[in-house]
C-alpha cells in the first residue's frame, strides 16, 4: 500500500507568463522554469500528468524539450531523435539509462566518459548529426523520467503531485512554528503559458545567495546564523527532511558576516521513517536526539521551543490532512512527540537551555562545533 496520498492539488491562483521572460535552471531531479515577472523572479516546477505508456512520456519528453525548453529551434534534431529513439530496442534503452545520482546507472557512467551514447539508445551516427547539447537533451529526459518513476502509484491523467506536496507541506507546517523565514515560499499554482495552461509549484526567489556565490570562504560565523541553522535542523528533523545540504540552501551574508540561511527543494521529506536516532542528509548529520532520549544540541530559540510545545496532534493534522497521507501525518507527529519529549527532559537538567534572541554569541558558536554534538547542521556546513 503507497504511504502517498494521491492529492488533487487545487490552484492557489492564476499567472499568465506569456509576457513576461522564461529561462531555464536545472536541479538534480527538476527542470525549473525562471520567470522574471516584472523584475520579481519566480522559479516554477511543473506537475504533468500522468501518461499511461511509456513510449507516450517520451514522445512528450522530446516534444517539450523542442518546443518549450529550446523555445521551438532545431526542429531537425527534433525529427531525427524521434526516429532514431522509437527504432528497434532503443526506446527501452532511453527509458532505463537511469539517473545522474546512481553512479552505476548508464547516464552516469556516459556522462562519464566510460560507455558510448548507444547504450542510451542514440546510436553514434545519430548523436554525431544533431546540433544540440545532447547531453544537456539526456539530462532534461532523466528529470522528467525522475518524475514518471517517484509517481508510480499517481493513475493516468492525474497530475504528478508528489513532490509538490511535500514542498508545500514543509511551508505550510513552518508558519506556526515561526520558521518560514527559513524555507522558500511555495504555492501551488496554475500557469498560462504560450504553450497552454500548466500546473505546478511557484516559489519565490530568496533574498540571498547561493553557496557557489559565496565569494569570500573566511566568514565571519554570526551567532544569528547558529540560531537558524539550529532552527533549520529541529524543523528538518520533524519533516525528516534528508536533502538540505549546503547546495540546497542560500545564505545571507552582510560585510563578511554569515547570518542567515534559506533552504529550497523541500522535497526531500515525510517518509514513514520515527527512528530519531538518525541524522540527516542520509545519515550524514548528528541525530538531534541522542540514545538517552536528550536533545544533542547546545541550545535552541525560547520562541521556537515554545512553538513547539504548544503545537497539539490536531494541529499538524489540521495543517497537512489535504496534503499527505495518514501514515505520513502520523510519521510526523511521532517524531514532533519525540522532540516534545526530549525537549521537555532538557528543560529539566538544564535551565539555560533556552536563548532569547540577544543570547546567541560567539560562546555558543564554539560550544557546538567544539565537537561534543558530532556533525550538527552548523558544523556540517560550515566544513563544506
Amino acid at each position: 500500500m503507497s504511504i502517498f496520498k494521491i492529492c488533487a492539488l487545487k490552484p492557489e491562483y492564476c499567472q499568465d507568463v506569456r509576457k513576461f521572460n522564461v529561462s531555464w535552471k536545472n536541479g538534480l531531479n527538476n527542470n525549473i522554469r525562471v520567470i522574471d515577472c516584472n523584475g520579481e523572479v519566480k522559479y516554477f516546477k511543473e506537475c504533468k500528468k500522468k501518461l499511461r505508456k511509456k513510449e507516450d512520456e517520451v514522445k512528450r519528453i522530446i516534444v517539450d524539450y523542442f518546443d518549450d525548453y529550446l523555445d521551438g529551434s532545431f526542429s531537425y534534431d527534433k525529427q531525427l531523435l524521434m526516429e532514431t529513439i522509437f527504432k528497434d530496442s532503443n526506446l527501452d534503452k532511453f527509458i532505463n539509462a537511469g539517473f545522474l545520482w546512481n553512479r552505476n546507472s548508464n547516464l552516469s557512467k556516459y556522462m562519464a566518459g566510460r560507455i558510448d551514447i548507444d547504450t542510451l539508445g542514440i546510436n553514434n551516427n545519430t548523436a554525431e548529426k544533431l546540433k544540440i547539447n545532447i547531453k544537456d537533451f539526456l539530462l532534461y529526459s532523466s528529470r522528467e523520467l525522475v518524475r514518471r518513476c517517484i509517481s508510480y502509484d499517481i493513475k493516468e491523467k492525474n497530475l504528478q503531485t508528489n513532490l509538490a506536496v511535500k514542498q508545500i507541506a514543509t511551508y505550510r507546517l513552518s508558519k506556526p512554528l515561526g520558521v518560514d523565514n527559513l524555507v522558500v515560499k511555495s504555492n501551488f499554482v496554475k500557469l498560462i503559458t504560450k504553450h497552454g495552461e500548466i500546473f505546478g509549484v511557484f516559489t519565490e526567489q530568496a533574498q540571498r545567495v547561493s553557496v557557489d556565490k559565496v565569494e569570500n570562504i573566511n566568514l565571519v560565523v554570526d551567532p544569528k546564523f547558529q540560531k537558524d541553522l539550529i532552527a533549520l535542523q529541529i524543523l528538518d528533523t520533524i519533516t525528516n527532511e534528508q536533502d538540505h545540504n549546503p547546495g540546497n540552501c542560500f545564505f545571507k551574508v552582510e560585510e563578511g558576516r554569515l547570518i542567515g540561511v534559506e533552504a529550497f527543494d523541500n522535497e526531500g521529506g515525510f517518509g514513514t521513517n520515527t527512528n530519531m536516532q538518525k541524522g540527516l542528509c542520509w545519515n550524514v548529520t548528528s541525530p538531534v536526539l541522542a540514545k538517552d532520549n536528550k536533545i544533542n544540541l547546545p541550545h535552541i530559540s525560547r520562541v521556537l521551543a515554545k512553538k513547539i510545545l504548544d503545537t497539539k496532534d490536531d494541529d499538524i493534522e489540521k495543517d497537512l490532512k489535504d496534503l499527505l497521507s495518514d501514515s505520513q501525518i502520523d510519521s510526523c507527529i511521532k517524531r514532533f512527540n519525540c522532540l516534545k519529549n526530549a525537549l521537555n527532559n532538557a528543560l529539566l537538567e538544564n535551565e539555560n537551555f533556552l536563548l532569547e534572541d540577544e543570547e546567541w554569541s560567539y560562546d555558543t558558536v564554539s560550544k557546538e562545533i567544539s565537537g561534543k554534538y558530532g556533525n550538527t547542521y552548523l558544523t556540517h556546513f560550515l566544513k563544506n
